[in-house]
């Protein structure tokens, strides 16, 4: 039943278990970042001994709690909605479900309390509070809100205004397969007065600052007072305390994306700032005043920090530049590719003839840089020869396919972070989806097909076999290449390729024995077998060599492109380079932290700001040809049982049992030191016993010489002399037989021979 007595409120009931006057305490659908006060949840949740959370899915209560009773959706309660045909029909008619509901679930614990609660449904409570009768009791006075101060702001300044969408992204209905499709995008509110002195209009971009960083939203004009700007604290890619650093009531500044510096325009009403950056997640203060007085704070309200320009872009980044930035980006992709060829063809002449102690290409251009134009125009004009036994649609295509697939590939390769072009603030990438790794990866899948169809519309048996060699290739290497960034999902919870760079970005701490050891935040470093599996997945992805086994010379004349001339031709071999620039490129972003610098450049402030970081990027590409260039002229072609075995018997058990083991170290990684030294020792320990205690194959003696002559099959070649002495002819003795009468002595005449 309903007590008689009022009892603590919120406030008291979180004060009392912070306290620890509490033995238990039972938490009901409530995240504390819901709550007036998170920080005295947060201490109440850690304080109480024993702690019962009714809750969907994971959060920071459940994280906590000793019991988790899980409990139905909102959708799943008693309740009615508005169909498609705008009938009123109640949940509980539509969904079929054995759920509980945190009303039936508190009334099920309080009766093994022996405490009748009367809430088993929503019926019953409502009876219940139906049969009490009037309160004589006199309500509390409202508590009395003094007015806050309004803070003075300046231009371009606004007060942050936030709110908790449920709807949207709420503890409640978060992943609620009944509600995925109700989030609505974030957005920037303003009032009719502030979009006037920004000049923006709705759906504009509208940038809203802080120290820490800052946000660029569409904005919504609405009825509201000016000077007060509101924003979602929790919609997807717009989370206001992570990237702003603020909550509401504090002063942050609004621009138009790719405005000059507000902090710079009036400067001159304003005390001068450093130019040293404020440290991420500090208070960003500063001393003003002459040296010799004693120094005073300001708080500076509304920068943005150079460390904001060079943040990460995120998914809301994207799909709100103009299209003539569009276009280019595009145009700078392809101009990446092509580039990439005409240089990486160069590159790779002047390396190999290095190591082969020759000059290379050199006549041409300085340092022979248009060797590889002179030879394109060359192919360009010279005989386009049809085989007649060709399939002319596919034979022409096919060429182009391999192209396309790898240029497109580019699209979603980050090339830097957000930068200012032409005052548009837009991320150096073409574009981003929350699966652009599979992207590539189609993309990959798909430019095999190129090569299998121009071995097939050839007409001929040499290039069929090329295709056929590269197709089974491809299938073999692919498991292996998938594998392989399995490990990268577990770590960065993500298949964009932005926020794997931005994953990457900061270094991490290694937990060892009860040290914690600072390690880089790469996952070539992190997970080595992974980038391993992968560059050499991707080698026999690019059917580079040593695994060049679709056009190897010496078996296949030119494989699958032996009937190509001219610019055809030409294609092939610049959709074998695009794809060698985009395989390094996509291990620059998987596993080299993108276009983050590399350390010790990292200590400079500057290192990751503005344009910077393209230089970064494109020297970690180049690192990575020059790999490939380097295999080429060091290791000789693989066999093709070789190969294949490389790829099904190593690389693929490899990610296999590497996977389960970095599944097994995210699995303990919250145990405390003993249980997860016991947890990584046992099974160790295990594996090396079992490694030295296995019984090994004894080798089977080798057979001698005389033997392997005795076994050999009938009908076999003469086997010439194992002790290379030649044996007298029979010719020879024969010869002598038959002159020794002749050189019998006198007398003997007579004597029969």
């Amino acid at each position: 039943m309903i007590p008689s007595q009022a009892g603590r409120d919120t406030d008291g009931i979180l004060a009392a278990a912070a306290a620890g006057q509490l033995g238990a305490l039972v938490v009901a659908g409530v995240d504390p970042a819901d709550l007036a006060d998170p920080r005295l949840a947060e201490q109440a949740l850690d304080a109480v001994p024993f702690l019962v959370s009714l809750e969907l899915r994971a959060s920071a209560v459940t994280r906590r709690a000793n019991v988790v009773l899980p409990v139905a959706p909102v959708v799943e309660k008693a309740g009615s909605f508005l169909d498609w045909e705008g009938r009123l029909r109640p949940f509980d008619a539509v969904l079929d479900t054995a759920a509980m509901t945190d009303g039936r679930v508190l009334d099920a614990v309080a009766a093994q309390l022996d405490v009748r609660l009367g809430t088993g449904d929503v019926l019953a409570v409502r009876r219940e509070l139906g049969s009490l009768p009037a309160t004589r009791v006199g309500r509390p006075s409202l508590p009395t809100v003094e007015p806050g101060t309004v803070p003075r702001l300046g231009p371009g300044e606004a007060v942050l205004a936030t709110w908790h969408q449920l709807v949207d992204l709420g503890s409640l209905t978060d992943g609620d397969e009944h509600l995925g499709g109700t989030a609505r995008p974030p957005v920037v509110r303003l009032g009719k007065g502030s979009a006037e002195a920004l000049g923006v209009a709705d759906g504009d971009p509208v940038t809203v600052g802080t120290d820490r960083g800052a946000l660029t939203l569409p904005a919504v004009i609405t009825e509201m007072p000016d000077g007060v700007v509101w924003l979602p604290t929790n919609s997807p890619g717009a989370t206001v305390r992570r990237s702003l650093g603020a909550t509401s009531g504090a002063v942050v500044r609004i621009s138009v994306p790719g405005a000059s510096d507000p902090v710079a325009a009036d400067a001159a009403g304003r005390p001068a700032r450093s130019s040293t950056p404020p440290a991420v997640g500090s208070e960003s203060e500063e001393w003003t005043g002459a040296a010799s007085e004693p120094r005073s704070r300001e708080r500076k309200v509304g920068t943005v920090s150079p460390r904001f320009l060079a943040e990460a872009p995120s998914l809301s980044d994207f799909g709100h530049d103009p299209w003539w930035l569009i276009l280019g980006k595009i145009v700078f992709a392809f101009l990446v590719a092509l580039l990439g060829t005409l240089l990486g063809v160069w590159f790779e002449r002047r390396v190999v003839g290095f190591m082969q102690v020759r000059p290379g290409p050199n006549q041409l251009g300085p340092f022979g840089l248009l060797q590889t134009l002179a030879d394109g125009l060359k192919m360009a004009f010279k005989e386009d020869i049809l085989p007649k036994s060709a399939d002319k649609v596919v034979y022409f295509f096919a060429p182009a396919i391999s192209v396309i697939c790898a240029v497109t590939a580019l699209s979603v390769i980050p090339f830097g972070p957000m930068v200012s072009i032409f005052g548009h603030q837009t991320p150096l990438q073409v574009t981003d989806v929350p699966v652009a790794v599979l992207v590539v990866l189609a993309c990959s899948s798909m430019a095999v097909y190129g090569i299998v169809l121009a071995g097939w519309a050839s007409g001929s048996t040499y290039p069929l076999l090329g295709g056929l060699r590269s197709s089974a290739q491809l299938i073999s290497y692919e498991v292996a290449l998938g594998l392989s960034i399995v490990a990268v999902f577990m770590l960065s919870g993500t298949m964009s390729t932005s926020e794997i760079v931005a994953a990457q970005g900061n270094g991490t701490q290694l937990a060892l024995f009860g040290l914690n050891i600072p390690t880089p935040g790469w996952y070539a470093v992190l997970l080595f077998p992974s980038f391993v599996v992968f560059f050499i997945s991707i080698v026999g992805e690019t059917n580079r060599p040593p695994f060049d086994l679709p056009e190897a010379e010496s078996e296949l004349v030119a494989g699958f492109m032996t009937e190509y001339s001219s610019l055809k031709f030409a294609l092939i071999m610049l959709s074998e380079y695009v794809a060698m620039v985009t395989m390094s490129a996509f291990t620059v972003t998987l596993f080299l932290g993108g276009w983050h610098a590399p350390w010790p450049i990292t200590e400079w402030s500057g290192a990751n700001s503005g344009w910077w970081p393209l230089l970064w990027f494109f020297a970690k590409v180049i690192l990575l040809v020059f790999v490939f260039v380097w295999l080429r002229g060091t290791l000789p072609r693989l066999r093709y049982d070789q190969f294949m075995r490389l790829g099904w018997k190593v690389l693929i058990p490899i990610s296999l049992v590497w996977i389960v083991v970095l599944a097994g170290l995210r699995t303990i990684d919250d145990w405390d030191t003993r249980s997860r030294t016991y947890a990584i020792a046992i099974p160790a320990g295990l594996v090396l016993l079992a490694a030295l205690l296995w019984p090994s194959r004894r080798p089977q003696p080798e057979p001698t010489l005389a033997e392997q002559v005795e076994n050999r099959p009938q009908g076999s070649f003469p086997l010439p002399p194992m002790d290379l002495q030649v044996p007298p002819s029979p010719r020879t003795r024969r010869m002598v037989a038959e002159r020794e009468p002749a050189n019998v002595p006198a007398g003997q005449d007579s004597e029969e021979v």
